[in-house]
């Protein structure tokens, strides 16, 4: 049997409920699998060999890619993920010399 999903929520929100699923369950999930997602990402653009301006740095010491991290916080009522890097040269990577790896 299949169920045609359409922007009707009420409908949506009415089965999440049936099966014993929440919208913010859902809605927390999906942040979560993203962020993850992202991080891997990430990684994987660091680790490959992409010389050149606007291409991700390669990977020298594996300090940037052991630094990319992901905080989960609630701001205003929602779940929230950040993904990135404390590491004083990425914002410099990232921006100044245009190696975008996030």
């Amino acid at each position: 049997m299949a169920r045609k999903i359409d922007s009707q929520i009420d409908e949506l929100l009415y089965d999440f409920k049936k099966f014993g699923l929440s919208m913010d369950e859902l809605l927390e999930s999906l942040v979560e699998k993203s962020a993850i997602a992202l991080r891997k990402k990430a990684i994987k653009e660091i680790r490959k060999e992409t010389p050149g301006k606007g291409k991700a740095p390669n990977n020298d010491t594996g300090d940037l890619i052991g630094s990319i991290e992901i905080i989960h916080r609630q701001e205003e009522g929602s779940k929230v993920a950040y993904v990135g890097s404390d590491l004083p040269y990425a914002g410099i990577l990232e921006t100044v010399r245009n190696k975008p790896f996030l």
